[in-house]
């Protein structure tokens, strides 16, 4: 069976099939969180989080060697919309850019969005329009 102990610092200690973890979750201000975990096998994870992005390390023993490392962030910028990338030590990739007000033109509004990976880009426009009779014409087009 599994045990564990758990401190309200934020600390658990626990063994599960023979197996010891330890576990550390805590606050490092107002809006960013730390977590650490180790095992008896020095395998490693730390993670990082603050507002809109994250940072997470894992890796094996006392060395960085062979460790490998993810990060997020997303946010708005005005005049661009929101933004969300993904990147990790691996080189893979992944860049949105979304906007809902890309402007009006003769009554019809836009929007779109765009995403950018290692395997190339992707675009989506979408054209809104309202008719009379109560009927509203929508346009997307994807590459």
């Amino acid at each position: 069976p599994a045990l564990s102990f758990e401190r309200g610092d934020g600390l658990t200690l626990s063994v599960d099939q023979g197996h010891f973890a330890a576990n550390y979750k805590g606050q490092l201000g107002k809006d960013t969180s730390l977590d650490v975990s180790v095992n008896d096998e020095q395998a490693w994870t730390a993670a990082l989080e603050s507002g809109d992005g994250k940072l997470k390390v894992k890796g094996q023993g006392l060395s960085l060697d062979g460790a490998s490392w993810e990060a997020w962030h997303s946010g708005s910028a005005d005049g661009v919309g929101d933004v969300s990338l993904y990147f990790n030590s691996s080189k893979d990739y992944k860049l949105s850019i979304a906007n809902d007000d890309l402007g009006e033109i003769a009554g019809t509004s836009f929007s779109g969005k765009l995403t950018a990976e290692p395997a190339g880009m992707v675009g989506h426009l979408e054209a809104r329009r309202s008719l009379p009779g109560n009927v509203d014409v929508k346009f997307t087009h994807e590459n």
